[in-house]
């Protein structure tokens, strides 16, 4: 009788795992037909309107900006961007550096963010209005205003600046 239960109990663990089993198996053919959907779904969307994406990239430059992250500012620089005075991506990292390390909290202020894009949707002019502030204590120590446009490209489907220019409009 005892070698009876014995097996009945090793038979019910196995009935418990092969129910385990098919629990399993649901769950990973819905899973998997869930992440099919959501792939069938992102193939049929609509891609990101380029406008979009350039002021994605613009906002993305702002918070890298106020968080000092120096890599993240200068991701979409072109590598051969060209501004005012003929300053080269690398003169535009240290002046970034420079305000950086001039300042312990950095802000960064974008008002009137026009885009516009060629008819190629390969080429867009920005301009805006940017405010700049730098403190190392309660008030702001340091602010700027400058009027900025610049000239971005698509590359690779990304998004660039290759050159840009600003000027301070209250100084001309």
């Amino acid at each position: 009788m005892s070698k009876l239960r014995l097996n009945l109990r090793n038979f019910s663990d196995v009935a418990v795992n092969i129910q385990r089993c098919k629990s399993v198996n649901q769950f990973t053919f819905v899973l998997i037909g869930l992440l099919a959907s959501l792939l069938l779904l992102s193939a049929c969307s609509e891609p990101i309107d380029d406008e979009v994406r350039i002021r994605q990239r613009v906002a993305e430059m702002v918070t890298a900006t106020e968080a000092k992250e120096l890599g993240d500012v200068m991701e979409p620089v072109h590598e051969d961007f060209l501004g005012n005075k003929s300053i080269r991506k690398a003169n535009l990292r240290g002046l970034v550096l420079l305000h950086f390390r001039r300042n312990k909290n950095v802000h960064v202020f974008v008002n009137d963010l026009e885009v516009i894009l060629n008819s190629n949707h390969d080429e867009a002019e920005v301009t805006c209005d940017v405010v700049m502030a730098g403190r190392n204590k309660t008030l702001p120590e340091i602010a700027r205003v400058l009027q900025v446009t610049s000239v971005w490209k698509k590359i690779d489907d990304d998004w660039l600046v290759v050159s840009a220019s600003w000027k301070d409009p209250f100084l001309n």
